[in-house]
């Protein structure tokens, strides 16, 4: 068979297995959407169900983008408060309020020279409302006290604080932890599950719904990560090269650790990114490894990599270096695959769903080449 057919006998056979597979053929005909059309009933008969809880103001707070008020986000906000204190136990509601409370935050900082053109702009938390945030991140910290998310969300509100030391601490504090898990496979989980109660739901409903997630704490992130770098940057023009790895190393960690834990390509490309703004400082590479760095890919990170690891070495820290290298190493094979991506998706879809949308998938590329 030539290659020009092949493609199409694998697709005419997946759809043969969907078909004849009575467990899989059921589930074409339901609804495909990436609205679930939540019910309002459904939450006030599972009130003491936090998913079905929690899914009701995620679905609400799926209309706030648009909309450039703060009104929307302080009400959503609030109410998760009020979740928060009916289910004490359940860390992941904390999680999910934080992200929802930097959505459309400013810091009212700007991160030196690696912000560089971006306009000041007046913080838009006030003290009441960063004194509340800093209590919850600090909630979220002891109830796991193994996950360097509450530390990224601490150190956030600490810099909006302007207590630039404390978050540097924070942020270190973080980067000896073993773990990091942003809770968004529960909030998915929680929105899938509460769709489930109205009907049976497709493999196609429910990545659609997990296609609506929002991540509005890697911006977040990001602007931390500047600002901590910039601080460090500040530190290696002073000669004040052991607190300028320190800074540099903590954040680089942090990065590897949301890149190697996430279960969305999004979220390790923003650990990744994380990772390069800690290793490239304020500017390691000449002009020349620049250009060729644009044109390859793992020539880029290579060639940052080395030359952070070469400045480690100097001053030092050859720990650090070996460090980085093994995670530049880690990096460029992550560039290189997203098949763990797929694989999550069906772990939180389910096992039988993530196969048929990982042969779908495969159908599509074979017929891509056709």
């Amino acid at each position: 068979m030539g290659r020009k057919y092949f493609g199409l006998a694998v697709f005419v056979a997946v759809w043969l297995i969907m078909l004849s597979v009575p467990t899989l053929r059921v589930m074409l005909p339901l609804p495909v959407s990436s609205d679930f059309n939540f019910n309002p009933g459904i939450a006030a008969r599972y009130p003491n169900d936090p998913r079905v809880q929690a899914a009701a103001e995620q679905r609400s707070g799926l209309n706030i983008e648009p909309y450039p008020q703060t009104a929307p986000i302080r009400e959503l906000v609030g109410n998760y408060d009020n979740l928060i204190n009916r289910f004490p136990k359940e860390s992941w509601l904390i999680a999910a309020r934080l992200k929802w409370t930097v959505l459309k935050g400013v810091t009212g900082r700007v991160a030196g020279d690696l912000e560089k053109g971006s306009p000041a702009r007046q913080i838009s938390y006030t003290p009441q409302q960063l004194a509340q945030a800093i209590a919850l991140c600090e909630k979220g910290r002891q109830m796991e006290a193994d996950n360097s998310f509450y530390d990224w969300m601490l150190a956030y509100f600490l810099f909006a604080a302007r207590r630039d030391g404390e978050a540097l601490n924070t942020l270190h504090e973080g980067a000896q932890k073993p773990r990091y898990d942003d809770h968004a496979r529960q909030q998915a989980e929680a929105r899938i599950g509460t769709a489930a109660l109205n009907h049976p739901l497709s493999s196609d409903a429910k990545l659609a719904i997990w296609s609506t997630s929002q991540f509005p704490h890697f911006a977040a992130q990001r602007h931390i990560t500047r600002l901590a770098v910039w601080a460090a940057v500040e530190a290696e023009r002073a000669g004040d090269h052991a607190r300028a790895l320190q800074i540099y190393g903590d954040v680089a960690r942090l990065g590897g650790r949301m890149r190697e834990a996430n279960y969305t390509i999004i979220g390790a490309l923003v650990g990744g990114a994380i990772q390069h703004i800690s290793w490239a400082g304020e500017r390691r590479l000449t002009d020349a490894e620049r250009k060729a760095g644009r044109a390859q890919r793992s020539l880029f990170t290579t060639l940052r990599v080395a030359r952070f690891a070469e400045y480690a070495a100097a001053h030092g820290r050859a720990d650090l270096a070996q460090e980085a290298r093994r995670e530049g190493e880690s990096y460029i094979r992550f560039q290189g695959s997203a098949r763990r991506y797929v694989e999550h998706i069906g772990t939180i879809l389910d096992p039988l769903s993530g196969k048929t949308v990982l042969l779908r998938g495969a159908g599509a590329a074979l017929l891509s080449q056709l």
